[in-house]
């Protein structure tokens, strides 16, 4: 049963990239919450896009909003599946915690900043929800991005190809949350808010989780 961890450096990084993170979410917070010419511009970039949608637009965007949920708890299940056949525990666990949490915690900040829809999102809802943050793009954002980094660890993937699926990972990332913002059930400040919160969350429990040397300790 051999874990391999994260190195001091790495672990340095993750903590760098999640306070990072959460500074962008928290800054993006106060914007929302305050109003002003961030609020507007949501507001008008919402209102544009409405207005230019098309019916092939909309299919695509509708599918491309697939990956985001249900494709995330495809994939969830897929890397726990593998995790679990290698026996890989404390990656699993890891795994386990971002995703899992990375819901819960989705659905608290939603409560607590209760922002409501743009004017056009009931066209595409089948049941209401707070606007901030974008689940989409925050499940997106944790799931895709820490997939690569998962996979890279436990099955030595090369470094081209680690390069290669992180770069499909950003693109379907930010597909998914332009697709929410295309159709109008989120306001770009929603998406930037998912996206911050969730590489917050992932790269700390990365940190916190997995947060030691490469070895060869049993676990």
């Amino acid at each position: 049963m051999h874990i391999s961890g994260i190195s001091r450096t790495e672990r340095r990084s993750a903590t760098a990239v999640a306070l990072s993170a959460a500074l962008a979410f928290a800054i993006i917070v106060f914007f929302v919450l305050h109003g002003g010419a961030v609020v507007a511009w949501d507001r008008a970039v919402n209102t544009w896009m409405h207005a230019r949608r098309t019916r092939m637009g909309d299919r695509i965007s509708v599918d491309v909003s697939l990956l985001g949920i249900p494709g995330v708890w495809i994939l969830d299940i897929g890397i726990a599946v593998v995790l679990l056949w290698l026996r890989r525990w404390a990656w699993l666990l890891t795994w386990i915690a971002m995703t899992g949490g990375g819901g819960l915690l989705d659905r608290g900040i939603k409560v607590l900043v209760n922002r409501p829809r743009p004017p056009y999102a009931a066209e595409f809802l089948s049941h209401y929800s707070p606007s901030f943050p974008s689940g989409h793009a925050m499940a997106s954002a944790i799931a895709y991005l820490t997939a690569v980094v998962v996979l890279a660890r436990v099955v030595s993937l090369r470094r081209a190809y680690c390069a290669a699926l992180m770069c499909l990972a950003l693109v379907i990332v930010l597909a998914v949350g332009l697709s929410r913002v295309y159709l109008a059930v989120h306001y770009p400040t929603d998406v930037l808010g998912g996206y911050s919160a969730g590489i917050a969350w992932s790269a700390g429990v990365m940190a916190c989780t997995v947060g030691v040397r490469r070895s060869s300790t049993n676990f």
